[in-house]
Parts: structure tokens; C-alpha cells; sequence
């Protein structure tokens, strides 16, 4: 994968400030997707203390923004929550 891409998806991701409060991480980055890792933690949960929805909506709003910014992502993003 042009090592330009990469970069232009890296600044991007680092321009996303709710990325860094849900404590999320680019896992990584091939061609045609990109793997985002978030940590399971207090401050991410709801009241049965599962992951709330709000953290995978996130993740895929983001995922279509990096598209649209014509990186020829595949339609998908995984989540990881430890």
C-alpha cells in the first residue's frame, strides 16, 4: 500500500477527537481496510455494562469519512473491544 495513503488515514484518524476519548487505536491499516481497536472500559459502557452502541456507530460514521476522502476503503471496519 502507497506509504501516502497510509499517512493521509493516520492524520486523519489523529484529527478525530472522539477517537482519542473512547481511547480508540488504528490496529491497521492494509489496502482496502482499516482496523480500529477500542479498549473495553468504564467510561465506554452502558448500564449492563456492555460496550454502548454509540462506540461501533462511531467507528463505522468514521470509517465512511475516510471513504469519502476517496481512500478506497472496503465497506467494512472491525471493532475490537478488550
Amino acid at each position: 500500500m502507497d506509504q501516502t495513503v497510509i499517512d493521509k488515514i493516520k492524520a486523519s484518524f489523529a484529527r478525530q477527537s472522539y477517537m482519542t476519548t473512547l481511547g480508540a487505536a488504528l490496529d491497521h491499516i492494509g489496502k482496502g481496510s482499516v482496523s480500529i481497536r477500542v479498549p473495553m472500559s468504564d467510561h465506554i459502557l452502558q448500564q449492563h455494562g456492555f460496550a454502548h452502541a454509540g462506540v461501533a456507530f462511531s467507528l463505522k460514521l468514521l470509517k465512511t469519512s475516510l471513504e469519502h476522502q476517496q481512500f478506497y476503503l472496503k465497506p467494512y471496519c472491525r471493532l475490537h473491544i478488550n
